[in-house]
Formats: C-alpha cells, sequence, structure tokens
C-alpha cells in the first residue's frame, strides 16, 4: 500500500476527514471519509451528469462483466446520500462511459464503449447510445450502433469537434488498426452517422479526451495508448492527421492547464509504471513531455481539475493495485508538492475516476469504481467509493 504522506511542521489535521492541509502557500482541500455504494461486477466507466431529468447529478457505473449500468440520484431528504434510481441492461460489456446531449434535445444522454475484453473477440464491433426520455425523464434502452470496420470500442468521448457548437462522439477501435471514427446526430434520420473516419492510428487508443491543446480556442482531439496522437481542428472546422507524440504508458489521459500559462496540457497515466506524465504545451502550440510524478504501483486513471477552488488546476490519479487515490495540489508559486493520498474502502482494484459536485453544494467531489476483486475474469461484485468535498482552509501561518 502507499503510505500517506507524513505530517510536516506547519500541517493541520481536521478530525473526521483524509485530507490534511500541508506545506506553506499552499492550499489543500478536505475530503470526507468515502462513502461505499454497492454496484455490479467489475465495475469500469464512471460518469457523473443529469441523466435524470431532476436537475441534479447522477453517478453512473458501467460493469463490465455483469453487463449494466447503474444510475445513482442524490437523496432528496439527505443530500450526503445516493440511492439507486435506474439499471440498465447493456447489449456488450460497457467500458467507457460519457454523459452529454448528443441528439441535441437539451437533455443529457449517456453513451456506452463495448469493450471486447475476454468476452468472445470480434464481436463487440459497437458502442450504445441511451437517450434521456423527455416523457419520463429517464434513460431509455440502449441502442446499438455498429462500426463500420473493426471492434472493441474501449475509448470514447464526446465533445465538439468542429465548432458547430454542438457534440459529437469520437470512438476508437482498439482491436483493427485502431481507426477514429466521428458519430454525429442526424435530424432527419434521428440516428446517429458517421461525419469523419481519421485514419489507422499505429498502437492500441485506450482513451480519448477532447479539449484545446494547440491554443487557438477550438477543441482538438488527444488519442492516448501504446502512442499519443493529437488530431488539430482548423479553423475551416475540420480535422488534421493526427500528429505522433510517440510512446507512452497509455491507460487514460486528460487536459488542463496544469503549469499556470494559460494553455492547455495533457496528464497521462502510464499504467505499469505506476507513473503520470505531464506533456506542457509549448509558446509554439506543440506539446513536449516535461515531467513524470511516481504514484504507486499502477496508475489506473487520471482526472486534471481545480479540487479545492483556488483558482488553480490539481491532479486526482487512481493506483489501481494500492487502492489509493492521491491528488497533486498545484502550489499558487507553480509546480506541485508531494501528493495527498486518500484511502479507499476495500482493498480491491481501484478502476476509474471521476469529478463533480454530487451533492450540489458548490464543491468538486471524487468518486471512483472499484472492479470488485483482482479477478479480471471473473470478479466479485464491485463498488464504488464517494469521497465528498468540504471548503478548504489555509495552514495557520500561510500568507
Amino acid at each position: 500500500m502507499i503510505p500517506s504522506p507524513p505530517i510536516r511542521p506547519g500541517c493541520c489535521v481536521c478530525a473526521g476527514v483524509m485530507i490534511i492541509c500541508c506545506g506553506l502557500g499552499e492550499l489543500r482541500g478536505e475530503f470526507a471519509s468515502p462513502q461505499v455504494l454497492p454496484t455490479g461486477r467489475g465495475s469500469d466507466g464512471i460518469a457523473i451528469g443529469d441523466v435524470l431529468s431532476g436537475g441534479g447529478r447522477e453517478l453512473i457505473i458501467a460493469n463490465r462483466v455483469s453487463w449494466d449500468i447503474m444510475i445513482f440520484q442524490r437523496d432528496a431528504t439527505n443530500s450526503g446520500a445516493l440511492r439507486r434510481r435506474q439499471t440498465i441492461k447493456t447489449n456488450w460489456a460497457p467500458a467507457v462511459i460519457a454523459a452529454a446531449d448528443v441528439n441535441r434535445d437539451s437533455l443529457t444522454d449517456l453513451v456506452i464503449a463495448h469493450y471486447d475484453d475476454y468476452q468472445g473477440a470480434g464481436k463487440a464491433n459497437s458502442f450504445g447510445v441511451c437517450l434521456q426520455s423527455p416523457r419520463t425523464g429517464q434513460l431509455e434502452p440502449e441502442v446499438v450502433y455498429q462500426f463500420p470496420h473493426g471492434w472493441s470500442s474501449r475509448a470514447i468521448a464526446v465533445g465538439d469537434v468542429d465548432s458547430d457548437g454542438l457534440a459529437e462522439i469520437v470512438v476508437a477501435n482498439e482491436r483493427v488498426g485502431d481507426a477514429v471514427f466521428v458519430w454525429a446526430w442526424n435530424a432527419s434520420s434521428a440516428a446517429l452517422e458517421v461525419v469523419a473516419r481519421l485514419g489507422s492510428i499505429d498502437g492500441y487508443v485506450v482513451s480519448i479526451s477532447v479539449g484545446d491543446v494547440t491554443g487557438d480556442a477550438r477543441n482538438d482531439i488527444v488519442l492516448y495508448g501504446t502512442r499519443m496522437f493529437v488530431l488539430a481542428q482548423t479553423p475551416d472546422r475540420t480535422l488534421l492527421p493526427p500528429v505522433d507524440y510517440g510512446r507512452t504508458g497509455g491507460e487514460s489521459c486528460d487536459i488542463g492547464d496544469v503549469n499556470r500559462d494559460g494553455l492547455n496540457d495533457v496528464v497521462g497515466a502510464t499504467a505499469f509504471s505506476g507513473e503520470i506524465e505531464i506533456w506542457q504545451q509549448t509558446p509554439r502550440h506543440t506539446l513536449t513531455r516535461r515531467g513524470k510524478r511516481r504514484c504507486g504501483t499502477y496508475t489506473e486513471d487520471v482526472a486534471v481539475a481545480d479540487l479545492n477552488q483556488d483558482g488553480l488546476t490539481d491532479m486526482a490519479v487512481i493506483s489501481r493495485d494500492d487502492s489509493a487515490l492521491l491528488i497533486f495540489y498545484q502550489r499558487a508559486t507553480g509546480g506541485f508538492g508531494e501528493p495527498a493520498v486518500l484511502a479507499a474502502a476495500g482493498a480491491t482494484w481501484l478502476n476509474e475516476l471521476v469529478v463533480g459536485d454530487l451533492n450540489q453544494d458548490g464543491w468538486p467531489d471524487l468518486a471512483a469504481s472499484h472492479w470488485g476483486s483482482p479477478r479480471a475474469l471473473d470478479p466479485a461484485p464491485g463498488m464504488v467509493s464517494v469521497w465528498y468535498s468540504r471548503p478548504s482552509v489555509p495552514v495557520a501561518g500561510d500568507p
């Protein structure tokens, strides 16, 4: 297990919380002990979004082995509690999920990657979409979309990649040449259709992020896996051919400004090396790998966000085999200190990570899925750990 950082002079420890405030000039958030929710087997993808049309922020879990999606909603009588409100059976093993309005009706829908993992190679040649019903306010049964080529959509993301103000779906086929497709909603047919094929990628794509990494205020596509590629959006709203940034550890990535220069960078979790790597955007609007941080034995997922609301971008990282969540807080003077470590409930594999305000108190919370047990083929029932945040306080004596 990863040891907790020692308490240094100038630190404060608050009763009942698992994060400590440490270091001169550094503001760390406070998170309550994790609440645990039972899920299905092989809990994998995780997302937060208003998919039940209640004006809140639901927690959504994809169970890859039991082939279902579970949706938890805030209990109206207890803001700190989440209750399961809907379960959806899926067509294939659900992996990465994303919540967004894909049919352009101002309601949040759910996109589901079907991962071809251990369960019949060559059959998961699809991804799924659950539209939110304007009548019931719940998600409708999954509609399946077949790939024109290849199979296994482990990597999927949603974002505006043609600057039309509407969301598109970007999906990569992990198994056959890693062809990458962009799908968009066609109002006349009331269905999704392929609007761009971005060609094959040399290596597996296991994570996709959408955001501006070329400094022009237009969303680009970052493909992260055995190698990292960037597909930049042009002024005429098309995507350039992929730029190859070389080999990576390849487990997941996220986008955000982690060095306070006003430009978005890429942070990647490198799996077996137990690190995160930081790709900083240069003044020439290219990416260069500028540093790594050790995080444990297997870095499974990373999220980039302002976790203590000090205006600076922080990094949260899951160490899968250590059942630990590490948070790197960005210092006001620049850079990152030693991570704060949040222990997870139960010694089961931590899998995916999400950030969002689940209890609607205006502060970002953290949630992570647990695979269930270190048995890849037949895990025990999984769970989700939820860490609710509390307002940050500076360390006594800090400026």
